[in-house]
């Protein structure tokens, strides 16, 4: 029971930490197309070629918009064509971005999105470029793995106890035969001994030392049989 549990708060623990590691690590990866798609919108507004309907890699797994100072949508993706704008939050300032999880946007079925915003000008004035990415296949592969772990914890604490069962079973076995060997020893039996395994560990020495404990009895049992049966003169 003890190895189980061992095993089984291990796991939980070693689940727990990966599951956290690959959303960490698939958030990462979004959160970097989100930007690099920013920039390129932002490289698009430097030269004076931004159109009003921007191009997006999948129709309910991404959204853009700009959105100029006064918070008027001045462009956005077809698939959110109509909308007001996706978040309040802005950049810091024109070198960096800023993103935020972003939740119920409306496209699809009101999903979670990671959306970045960066800023930069058009036609001179200041606007702030949002570029959101679907939270949907992230959290279609982190539920995923969670059922796994959940499915493969019951798996593995049974075969570590059935495991552990038989391992322990075999090693304390030599050691219940000794038991019950000495337990039938009596004044009767001396002559008997314990059953010696043929190895050299803890339970092969412990086999010798009560052998020799019960050699040393029997000689001075028999010593004393010896005296009191001697004939007086």
């Amino acid at each position: 029971m003890t190895a189980t549990l061992v095993v089984g708060a291990v796991f939980l623990v070693g689940a727990f930490l990966f599951v956290s590691l690959l959303e960490s690590s698939l958030r990462a990866t979004i959160d970097s197309a989100a930007r690099t798609r920013a920039h390129d919108i932002a490289a698009l507004l430097t030269r004076g070629d931004l159109p009003r309907t921007l191009a997006v890699a999948g129709e309910e797994d991404s959204v853009v918009q700009v959105v100029d100072q006064s918070g008027q949508v001045v462009a956005s993706s077809d698939n959110i064509e109509g909308e007001s704008r996706l978040a309040a939050f802005r950049a810091v300032d024109a070198s960096d971005s800023a993103i935020r999880t972003v939740h119920d946007v409306p496209i699809g079925n009101n999903g979670n999105f990671r959306v970045a915003a960066i800023r930069a000008r058009s036609v001179g004035q200041p606007v702030t470029i949002y570029v959101g990415v679907s939270l949907r296949q992230l959290q279609h592969t982190v539920a995923m793995v969670r059922i796994l772990f959940a499915a493969g914890l019951p798996c593995v604490l049974t075969l570590v106890a059935a495991t552990t069962w038989f391992t322990v079973g075999q090693a304390l076995r030599p050691i219940e035969a000794i038991r019950r060997e000495v337990a039938d020893i009596s004044e009767r039996a001396l002559n008997r001994r314990v059953p010696e395994p043929p190895v050299n560990d803890e339970v092969g020495r412990l086999a010798r030392t009560m052998n020799r404990m019960t050699d040393w009895s029997s000689s001075r049992f028999d010593s004393a049989v010896s005296w009191q049966t001697r004939p007086t003169s």
